[in-house]
């Protein structure tokens, strides 16, 4: 049984740089299954904790051609700043056995999780990104023991980081900030105070690419 510590009732959180006035949530298809018209409901409602555990729990029991317009939902997401699109792919393809796929989505959600969480001033942001790490353990084993999918995935993040590197900071991440969820107004650090930070998760993804031949085990430095 899946374990989720995800508190479902706590009040939506918005940061100025998010803008959410902004934010339009594309109506679902008329044919679209049933998840992904309850996750447009809770990207506008701004609730990640209730679209991560829908994914979570129902993701398994779609039929194959549900699954495919979920995907396709959620790929066209990818920048929301509601929830953790990039992880909920990930479970996706994992339950339609695409192991690859889902591996790169993965390691896509953990980079960007961890540059966008350097990003505000309270420590605390990190918990969100390993919250939702912890519900991977079979993902990280493979990325831990084995570098043919580690270099696929590592090479895959770094490219749509790079996609998305001007997007707003995520809801999703500030609802697990202490600061943010105590009303702080400038959770957000100015960006000379954590550029370097996110430089070094670049500088340690492109190592699992550079040196896959040669890293063993021990040097990993990130815990998958």
């Amino acid at each position: 049984m899946t374990v989720i510590p995800f508190d479902t009732s706590a009040q939506p959180v918005v940061i100025a740089e998010t803008k959410p006035e902004r934010v339009v949530v594309p109506v679902p298809a008329a044919d679209a299954p049933a998840i992904v018209r309850s996750l447009a409901d809770f990207e506008i409602a701004g609730d990640y904790a209730a679209a991560l555990k829908a994914t979570l729990r129902d993701v398994a029991d779609l039929s194959e051609s549900d699954r495919e317009k979920l995907v396709a939902w959620l790929e066209a997401r990818k920048d929301s700043t509601a929830f953790p699109t990039l992880f909920m792919l990930a479970r996706t393809h994992q339950d339609a056995g695409r192991g690859e796929d889902a591996a790169k989505w993965y390691m896509a959600g953990s980079l960007m999780g961890l540059i966008d969480a350097a990003r505000f001033s309270d420590g605390s942001a990190s918990n969100a990104v390993r919250e939702v790490e912890a519900q991977f353990s079979d993902i990280r084993q493979r990325l831990r023991q084995d570098s043919t999918p580690r270099v696929q995935a590592a090479t895959f993040s770094l490219e749509i980081e790079e996609q998305l590197a001007s997007r707003q900071a995520p809801l999703w991440i500030a609802a697990r900030a202490q600061s943010a969820v105590a009303g702080d107004p400038t959770p957000l650090l100015a960006p000379a105070d954590w550029e370097a930070k996110g430089k070094n998760y670049h500088d340690m993804f492109r190592g699992f690419v550079e040196r896959a031949g040669k890293m063993s085990v021990v040097e990993l430095v990130w815990d998958f």
